[in-house]
């Protein structure tokens, strides 16, 4: 025999109290485990809502265009980096005209015709070509100048590149 009392003993837990008592012949009497019927269904979910697929989409988009904004500040970065390696290349080609020939050169084409410089390290990473003129209008030897991103001269404020010989 079972017998359910509800929170017989006021222990206030609010849930029944349930009491197996033994048949007459010892045994104890056979009892059905409660049913999904008996018991709080969960409901079973399967895949994702609508909802948050968009917030993943949403926060997958914030993502990416974070990372474009720091890459593209990246690339004009490298670009001038690059552009100010070559100068300081041609400025050792230009050095070692100056030992050899006690003079700097007219041009950067002396340069390529004694094979001391590569043509294709003429140009700035935007496909510019490198300025040198000799003397320097601050009276240096020489500057060589890159005129950067937006390809203008901005009197030596904004993007433009300029290497001088070092001071001796």
């Amino acid at each position: 025999m079972v017998e359910v009392m509800a929170d017989a003993q006021g222990l206030g837990t609010g849930r029944p109290i349930i009491k197996v008592y033994q048949r007459a012949d010892g045994a104890m009497p056979d009892m059905e485990m409660p049913t999904m019927s008996v018991c709080k269904k969960r409901s079973v979910r399967r895949g994702f809502t609508l909802l948050e697929m968009m917030v993943v989409l949403v926060i997958i988009g914030l993502l990416a265009g974070v990372v474009a904004i720091n890459l593209v500040g990246q690339a004009d970065s490298a670009k001038a980096t690059t552009t100010r390696q070559k100068m300081v290349t041609i400025q050792g080609a230009i050095d070692g005209f100056y030992v050899q020939q006690s003079r700097y050169p007219v041009s950067l084409a002396e340069l390529v015709q004694m094979n001391m410089v590569v043509q294709s390290k003429l140009q700035d990473a935007w496909k510019e070509p490198i300025y040198y003129m000799s003397p320097a209008a601050n009276g240096s030897a020489y500057v060589l100048i890159s005129f950067g991103k937006n390809k203008q001269d901005d009197g030596g404020a904004g993007d433009d590149i300029y290497v001088y010989p070092e001071a001796e």
